[in-house]
């Protein structure tokens, strides 16, 4: 494969990230329906490692923006989709289970920021700003909670007027009553987002090896060139499965 062709050790990684985060939801989708425990812990248990999966789902974005040609259009076609997810999971769920302001909202308005701002990382050190970012990353991690810092060592709890207001959820201060089935805010995400732009400088400039562009699992690589899709479509379809498996037995 020549170096000016497809890189399909990012599908991979994106189509290895997607296939666990649809298993992880699996499991959840299973728990709720069934009302198992067992299926619940596992859940629980897996969330410890989702920010491998979030790193290389969203920062896989990253880097693909860094090599597309306009993201302002990319972000605002999937924003559209992402208000369609809004709308139908109110309308069905009838507002108790709405998708606010999940991963397909928070990596369209991330496009849409690189967008405006993407002349910036052309001007900074590629490692500078990955190991910023990765500290940024850790440091706001806890924000959902109203506080930043370093794990449980360091903590600087933030105004609570911050967490008071309905319009600042998208931001990554949600108000105490805030619910939403699929919660990605711009903080601390767009952290692992741009550390994907930063890498993504690298392979523009052709600064990375010839393996990348070679594929060595064309099922995973199948799932990460129709990641949309797949992210899209699998929580109705394993929600269809299993009550369907429920009605039977």
């Amino acid at each position: 494969m020549e170096q000016n062709g497809r890189i399909h050790l990012l599908d991979e990684l994106r189509g290895f990230a997607v296939l666990c985060m649809i298993f992880h939801h699996t499991l959840l989708t299973i728990a709720d329906v069934f009302c198992s425990q067992f299926f619940m812990n596992a859940f629980d248990f897996l969330c410890y490692f989702q920010p491998v999966f979030w790193f290389l789902f969203f920062g896989g974005a990253g880097v693909s923006s860094r090599l597309s040609r306009n993201n302002l259009k990319r972000g605002g076609k999937l924003f559209g989709i992402a208000l369609v997810i809004t709308a139908v999971t109110f309308a069905y769920f009838n507002g108790r289970s709405t998708i606010a302001f999940g991963a397909l909202h928070f990596l369209s308005v991330a496009m849409i920021i690189f967008h405006f701002i993407q002349p910036i990382f052309d001007k900074i050190n590629a490692k500078w700003g990955i190991a910023v970012c990765a500290v940024l990353f850790v440091f706001t991690y806890e924000i959902f909670w109203g506080y930043v810092g370093i794990f449980d060592f360091v903590k600087i709890y933030l105004p609570r007027a911050l967490y008071s207001t309905r319009f600042l959820f998208w931001l990554g201060f949600p108000r105490l009553s805030f619910a939403s089935a699929d919660y990605f805010p711009l903080i601390p995400y767009i952290f692992l987002f741009f550390i994907g732009c930063f890498i993504g400088g690298y392979v523009k400039a052709g600064k990375v090896p010839p393996c990348v562009y070679e594929s060595r699992f064309p099922f995973l690589s199948f799932w990460g060139r129709n990641a949309l899709v797949a992210y899209v479509g699998h929580q109705p379809i394993i929600y269809a499965l299993c009550y369907l498996v429920r009605w039977i037995f």
